[in-house]
């Protein structure tokens, strides 16, 4: 997916309760991800990250796996003693740093300004890698919440900092994201930035991103000089005389996924020959400027990050909207996740 700043993302998908507040997207659901034996079985700890953002969406899922609502609307996904709620989490970006709100789904914009050197660590010892990713979400005991400060209460609190934190590094393994629990921080400078009394004390975090795995990939797959009306036309004249579905590549030259997605199909024999029996697939070169018609033609693929692969039947009837998020694995496509897509939209899927 192409890389947009942050910022810009949240100022197209936030709806503000107030001039600082972030309502995020509701969590997806139904987001693709490994089984849960394969994410205890591959889990690791990742210390290098890329300059790629997460979007909204992925920030949404994010918090809401680490400790968002759950059942009954009243418990977290995170288990926590007695329910009180004490763990809170505040998440530390280049454009500011904002406490979780789990009940309303929204980022509190707490300060503004790229504080993450603090949660790096302090003058006498840092971890700089920890400054380097998108996102890192820090975990913060809140004795007031819990009722008591005690040796108890600090054991208990510890204790669900870290069921918090191990729900953040699960969902990374499962969807691709990558991140490291950590104790190291500069616990003073995060209480004297966000106003916390002694009763509340920053305990964990977790810095978040996508793995810093730069590959080579194509240049100049889309044709923006052509027709792409009357490319999509003779893709399913062609699908219509071999018995074959169309997917459209939906993206441009300039986004990298989509570049590095063309790479990955072609250099994967076992997905190039399912594409080749079932499929006419073509580069549709899209952006906000294409015209009206292409763009209803296509469902207004739009809407998702790119690439966006649209399936076609052979009569260009829209089969299926594929949001190339799910596809993905840190820095790359996951190779299970693409051939259970196209596996589930062939001709002989559809009879």
């Amino acid at each position: 997916m192409k890389r947009i700043l942050l910022s810009s993302l949240f100022a197209a998908l936030g709806v503000c309760a107030s001039a600082q507040d972030i309502v995020l997207p509701a969590p997806n659901m139904e987001r693709g991800s490994k089984s849960v034996v394969e994410t205890l079985a591959t889990r690791h700890s990742v210390r290098e990250f890329s300059s790629r953002t997460l979007t909204p969406a992925q920030i949404s899922d994010l918090c809401w796996a680490a400790n968002g609502v759950a059942r009954d609307n009243d418990h977290r996904t995170a288990p926590l003693a007695m329910n009180r709620k004490e763990i809170r989490l505040f998440a530390f970006t280049e454009e500011g740093v904002y406490e979780y709100l789990a009940t309303e789904n929204t980022l509190k914009q707490l300060a503004k300004g790229d504080h993450r050197k603090l949660v790096a660590g302090t003058k006498d010892f840092s971890q700089d890698f920890a400054a380097t990713a998108p996102i890192s979400l820090v975990m913060v005991i809140d004795f007031e919440r819990f009722g008591s400060s005690d040796e108890r209460a600090m054991m208990m609190g510890c204790v669900n900092a870290g069921n918090v934190s191990e729900n953040i590094n699960l969902y990374c393994e499962a969807v691709g994201l990558c991140t490291v629990p950590r104790a190291t921080m500069d616990v003073d400078g995060i209480r004297s930035l966000l106003g916390l009394s002694q009763q509340q004390l920053p305990i964990m975090n977790n810095p978040v991103g996508f793995t810093a795995n730069p590959r080579k990939v194509a240049r100049g797959i889309y044709n923006e000089s052509a027709d792409q009306m009357q490319l999509i036309d003779e893709a399913l004249a062609k699908a219509k005389a071999e018995g074959k579905h169309v997917i459209c590549q939906v993206g441009g030259n300039w986004c990298r996924w989509c570049l590095m997605f063309a790479d990955f199909i072609t250099h994967n024999d076992e997905i190039a020959k399912m594409i080749d029996e079932n499929y006419v697939y073509i580069h549709v070169d899209y952006s906000d400027n294409s015209p009206q018609a292409l763009k209803e033609r296509l469902g207004k693929p739009g809407r998702f990050g790119f690439p966006v692969m649209v399936v076609l039947d052979a009569d260009g009837n829209l089969l299926h909207m594929q949001d190339s998020s799910f596809l993905e694995n840190g820095e790359g496509y996951n190779a299970k996740y693409v051939k259970r897509f196209l596996k589930s939209w062939t001709p002989e899927a559809m009879k």
